[in-house]
């Protein structure tokens, strides 16, 4: 009986021992899941978070490089403009003036669509204010010498085209364009790219 009573105590504690471990393991089980859970949703908002950055990062070089294409427009649409002038003066071939005339035009658009692009960057409102001081000058200037072709004669549209205001207003607006493009650049270089 005491071999009986002893082996029942040593079952006993072998059940309570294993109920033990199994209590222990189980807490040990939570506990190492809610650590890996932890640990997965943290690197999961770590993720979200690079993905989030990499998006906004995007979207800013994405930006720029559409400031970028936009002064590239107001140069390129200026220089057509007045290589379409150029072109009537030299046949007196109406479409050149109409096609002098749309440049023009894409110019104006071109600078209302800048100064939406650069609303954020007071330094670029600035030079944009600048750039409106000027290109209507020289739009002017192109539009006088075609209209002087047609009226005057080849000599007094030359006249104008050669004019000092002219040529000045030529170099006062890639006087200003320049310093843009850098700017933009420049945050181009400041983003990594």
């Amino acid at each position: 009986s005491a071999t009986m009573h002893h082996n029942r105590n040593s079952g006993e504690a072998t059940t309570r021992a294993k109920s033990e471990f199994r209590s222990n393991m189980t807490n040990e089980l939570r506990i190492g899941f809610a650590v890996a859970l932890i640990l997965v949703a943290g690197a999961g908002l770590m993720s979200r978070r690079a993905v989030v950055t990499q998006n906004e990062q995007s979207h800013l070089v994405s930006h720029t490089h559409e400031v970028i294409q936009q002064l590239d427009a107001i140069v390129a649409d200026m220089y057509a403009a007045e290589d379409f002038e150029r072109g009537y003066i030299l046949d007196l071939k109406e479409q050149w003036a109409v096609a002098s005339d749309s440049a023009a035009d894409r110019v104006r658009a071109d600078l209302v669509a800048l100064r939406g692009l650069t609303a954020d960057n007071s330094a670029q409102q600035r030079r944009i204010d600048s750039l409106e001081a000027r290109v209507p000058r020289r739009l002017a200037l192109i539009h006088a010498g075609i209209v002087a072709r047609r009226v005057a004669g080849v000599d007094s549209a030359n006249a104008i085209r050669h004019t000092l205001v002219g040529q000045m207003l030529i170099h006062e607006t890639r006087a200003i364009v320049d310093p843009m493009l850098a700017e933009e650049f420049a945050l181009l270089r400041a983003r990594g790219l």
